[in-house]
């Protein structure tokens, strides 16, 4: 039977399954088994099939076979036939597959059941017509189904062997994912394609520092041409459809690039373990006030060979300024006591110049701040300390990992240029983003207290002054 008409069985059953008896059920998935796909996975999905991580994700393109692998991952796992992995043997695996919405779930059970062996299914539920909530395994196993417009709720309470997601999955639903795996070896895998409404939670939490998460996690890309199952042609008519930043995502599985970044931050090389400062070391903190909006401090430190340091960060918004003060104490209270009451001494405040005010106000609560500096080389001067230099080839600017600092990279990762539109396009111009800049504000205001990086290299860098070589003077002038 053709592919075309496979589908149309599996569609036809799935609105009619409901009503049928369970050994109903159990006859068509035994006439379908000499009909079902059989799943030959490309170099790039069986490389993936490989992965003996407990987190896989693959940001690909469309149509380059990402949720293909997501399909037959599971099915390996719930029916115990995985090629590379015993992880669940002689267990039943409950399996499961979420997605953004019940609609997208219509659309992909019939795939799944194009690639399930009918010999494993024992049961079928529906949660409506033509929607499948739970399949039953002979095994005792079980796939579920989810969405994740059900919101955090429906992913709690039970202990699951394998999650599955298929599209971004919400921040706090991937939070409950990993905690269903816990205590029975839990795994989950996750495919998507990258956003093009902007960086989101999984390009900062994940793509950005997949280098220091290769022990538990690992992290795909799929370009369309890795689908070897789609003609040429094919491939080449989907490359027409898109251009510009739709292309890199729709196309070629990776995430856009903005027009405008204004840090080069590498989360990988400049999020670094935290470490007791020594004394001798500068240091300022700089208050970016706010009520509604969120209040940012940042604490920095400068080394003695010209390394910048963010130590910490307090980022609150919806307080008034009493409890701000409240809270940034706590904070320098907790930096006290990991680095040590008299490295703190020569800690200095200063406070955003448009925020008189609030000043006031924090002197009033036992805060008392300078005003910051507004010159606008803060923003060159801490690219400055960006750069790779020699002998090592890094940067002299890093960010202490935890202590508050996931709000301060947050912004930095995703600080631009304003942009402007034109009949040439998108152009970047001269002046940074004014929303989502608390800590960036505090940033280039820090930078100002530093020395120029630039100077300090090109003095260090400089060769020796030769002395002139001493030679007698003629007595007669002008030889």
């Amino acid at each position: 039977m053709q592919q075309v008409d496979q589908a149309a069985v599996i569609n036809d059953f799935l609105l009619e399954a409901d009503k049928m008896s369970e050994e109903e059920q159990q006859a068509f998935y035994s006439d379908l088994e000499g009909l079902n796909k059989t799943y030959f996975p490309t170099p790039k999905q069986d490389l993936m099939h490989r992965s003996d991580k407990d987190e896989i994700w693959c940001y690909g393109g469309n149509g380059s076979g990402k949720t293909v692998f997501n399909l037959n991952e599971g099915v390996y796992h719930v029916t115990h036939q995985h090629p590379y992995s015993n992880r669940f043997e002689n267990t039943p695996v409950k399996w499961w597959y979420a997605c953004v919405d019940w609609d997208a779930q219509r659309e992909l059970q019939p795939e799944l059941i194009k690639y399930l062996p009918g010999w494993w299914i024992k049961k079928t539920t529906f949660r409506q017509r033509g929607i499948i909530d739970f399949i039953q395994g002979h095994d005792g196993g079980q796939i579920k189904f989810k969405s994740y417009k059900s919101g955090r709720e429906a992913f709690q309470v039970a202990r699951v062997q394998l999650m599955s997601g298929d599209e971004e999955t919400p921040y706090d639903i991937y939070g409950e994912m990993k905690a269903r795996g816990t205590g029975v070896g839990g795994i989950r895998r996750f495919v998507m394609t990258p956003s093009l409404k902007g960086l989101t939670w999984s390009y900062k939490k994940v793509y950005l520092t997949r280098a220091k998460t290769l022990d538990t996690r690992d992290v795909f890309n799929m370009h369309l041409d890795e689908n070897i199952t789609l003609d040429a042609g094919e491939i080449a008519a989907k490359k027409l459809e898109y251009v510009g930043a739709e292309y890199d995502a729709r196309i070629e599985g990776k995430w856009r690039s903005f027009v405008g970044l204004i840090y080069d931050f590498d989360i990988n090389t400049m999020l670094i373990p935290p470490f007791k400062i020594p004394s001798s070391w500068r240091r300022v903190a700089i208050i970016d006030p706010g009520t509604a909006v969120p209040c940012a401090v940042n604490w920095f430190a400068l080394s003695n060979d010209y390394d910048l340091y963010v130590l910490g960060t307090y980022y609150v918004a919806n307080k008034d300024i009493e409890t701000h003060t409240r809270g940034i104490k706590a904070m320098s209270e907790k930096l006290d006591k990991y680095h040590g009451k008299a490295d703190y001494e020569r800690l200095v405040y200063f406070c955003d110049p448009a925020a008189a005010q609030e000043r006031k106000e924090f002197a009033k609560y036992g805060i008392f701040t300078g005003t910051a500096k507004t010159s606008r080389v803060g923003i060159t001067r801490l690219k400055q300390y960006m750069r790779p230099y020699p002998p090592n080839g890094k940067s002299k600017f890093f960010v202490l990992d935890g202590w508050g600092n996931d709000a301060f990279v947050d912004e930095m990762i995703d600080y631009k240029w304003k942009t402007t539109y034109t009949s040439m396009g998108q152009e970047a111009v001269d002046e940074p983003q004014d929303t989502n800049d608390h800590c960036m504000n505090n940033a280039k205001y820090a930078a100002n207290y530093f020395p120029c990086l630039a100077d300090v290299m090109k003095a260090a860098m400089a060769p020796p002054v030769e002395e002139a070589e001493w030679r007698p003077q003629s007595r007669v002038a002008g030889y």
